[in-house]
């Protein structure tokens, strides 16, 4: 614990002795050259983003657009594919529930699909066997 407070220390006193050079030099200098060099300067925040933030960014997009691109049309063609199972699917028993997936003009039909087929003929009497 000493020796982390010794550094701390250490550190602060050369902080000390590298800024009060600089300090002493920013008393000497006129207030109004003073806000001129301050105002020639660019800001911290924009000298930021043109160095590290803007550069990251484009990195960053150039090298994930193919990416999202190639896994997109991944996705879309997963998505088609479920489409159109489930358009096949839905075919199917639309046709079932109308009856047109099986034959209906055979001989062995059901009471019921004897019934089903007049009614759908506009005869309303039930065949018998």
């Amino acid at each position: 614990m000493i020796i982390y407070l010794s550094i701390l220390g250490l550190s602060l006193i050369g902080i000390f002795i590298l800024t009060r050079e600089y300090f002493r030099e920013v008393k000497l200098i006129p207030e109004v050259e003073l806000k001129l060099r301050l105002k020639a300067n660019q800001s911290l925040r924009n000298k930021a983003w043109e160095n590290f933030v803007y550069p990251a960014y484009l990195k960053i997009k150039n090298n994930s657009l193919p990416i999202l691109l190639k896994s997109s049309g991944y996705v879309i063609h997963r998505a088609r594919i479920s489409v159109s199972k489930l358009e096949t699917k839905l075919k199917h028993t639309a046709d079932t529930i109308d009856g047109k997936a099986i034959n209906l003009d055979i001989s062995q039909r059901s009471e019921y699909w004897k019934n089903l087929n007049g009614n759908k003929n506009g005869k309303k009497e039930n065949y018998e066997k």
